[in-house]
């Protein structure tokens, strides 16, 4: 048995809990006879249906105490031989037996300057990673830069493994899916996502009559700072922005194939899901060189500094106005996106697992 802390479907389906159900999801196919548990104490907005036997646990006690009381009394009685946290660390005290998986998506803010507000801030943030790190026997990452930061930040015991992520979207194909009039932005409203460089480029190029397209936002919005509300007004009271929500998945994947391109100008990245998405379904996109992007893009997408608002512009107008500009990138997206599926990371997946559990027996 493996069971799966999956609390993080107790909310609406970010790249965690879409990367969660994917990679479960491909196992189960590599193994139909696997038994996947999913533990959690409230209710799922995602659907485990076919993956997961969903199991609820502890639901009376304090979320506080969840994973210190409800998920080692699962482990005690049910006896999985792993238990998997794949919510960036939040690991459970202990799993009587079992073996320990965390994934551990990135370290972010210890990149980011002036993410801590305080020292304090910050020393409590790397003693929990640290202990939910002491306590997995199997360290997970998404991708190479992940890992390196890991290892910089954090004395470690274990080498922590890159399985990549990958998605669930297909390719429909049939139609010039770039040849609508808006340009698109997928992913959560926080600084690190460039969005105020993003609006402050859509309202410039307006201004100079250099873009024509209108942009939509994606994902449950969120304040970031007063600059960013005034910006955000702005656009969309100029007709220029307009603003999306947070909207279902295959909703999703459609508003995304009939973009003209993904103008992605985040800072950091642990892994980038939001372009392999839109190269997936043949959207060209546009992003920066920071942090894990390369990783995920490779030569597939324009590359731009955000720091340099008057190229960005640029290189969206030539997107606007070259159609074979827009169809060489999403045949380039098309090929680099099979690098990444969830079938291969399933079998890294489950081949570490028996990797491990053949070192056990051994041991024991």
């Amino acid at each position: 048995m493996i069971a799966v802390d999956v609390s993080v479907l107790e909310h609406e389906a970010t790249g965690i809990a879409k990367s969660t159900l994917g990679l479960y999801a491909a196992c189960k196919k590599l193994q139909p006879d696997l038994d996947l548990v999913g533990i959690h104490r409230d209710g799922l907005k995602s659907n485990t249906d076919g993956v997961l036997r969903d199991v609820k646990v502890g639901h009376v006690l304090p979320r506080k105490l969840w994973r210190t009381l409800a998920v080692p009394s699962f482990c005690f009685r049910s006896k999985p031989e792993y238990v998997h946290f794949p919510w960036n660390g939040r690991v459970a005290p202990v799993t009587f037996g079992a073996t320990t998986i965390t994934t551990i998506h990135d370290v972010l803010p210890l990149s980011m300057p002036n993410y801590f507000s305080a020292e304090e801030e910050e020393s409590r943030y790397r003693s929990k990673l640290r202990r939910d790190i002491s306590r997995a026997a199997i360290l997970i990452t998404d991708s190479e830069y992940s890992r390196s930061q890991i290892k910089k930040e954090f004395d470690i015991l274990h080498e922590p493994v890159v399985i990549p992520l990958a998605t669930s979207w297909k390719f429909r194909g049939g139609r010039d899916v770039s040849a609508q009039d808006y340009f698109v932005y997928v992913g959560g409203y926080a600084e690190r996502k460039g969005l105020e460089i993003l609006l402050e480029t859509f309202l410039e190029g307006r201004k100079l009559n250099q873009l024509s397209s209108s942009l939509y936002l994606t994902g449950k919005p969120r304040f970031i700072s007063d600059r960013f509300a005034g910006l955000l007004r702005q656009s969309i009271e100029a007709g220029i922005v307009f603003e999306k929500g947070y909207v279902e998945d295959d909703e999703l994947a459609e508003i995304v194939a009939g973009a003209k391109a993904l103008v992605y100008l985040s800072l950091y990245e642990g892994f980038g899901l939001p372009p392999l998405e839109a190269m997936t379904v043949g959207c060209p996109v546009v992003t920066t060189r920071g942090t894990s992007l390369p990783e995920v893009c490779g030569d597939a997408v324009i590359y731009v500094d955000p720091s340099d608002r008057r190229s960005v512009i640029a290189a969206l107008r030539e997107i606007e106005q070259n159609q074979s500009l827009r169809e060489d990138l999403k045949a380039k997206g098309l090929e680099r996106s099979t690098v990444f599926s969830w079938t291969k990371s399933a079998q890294m997946f489950l081949s570490l697992l028996n990797r491990k559990g053949r070192s056990r027996q051994r041991n024991e």
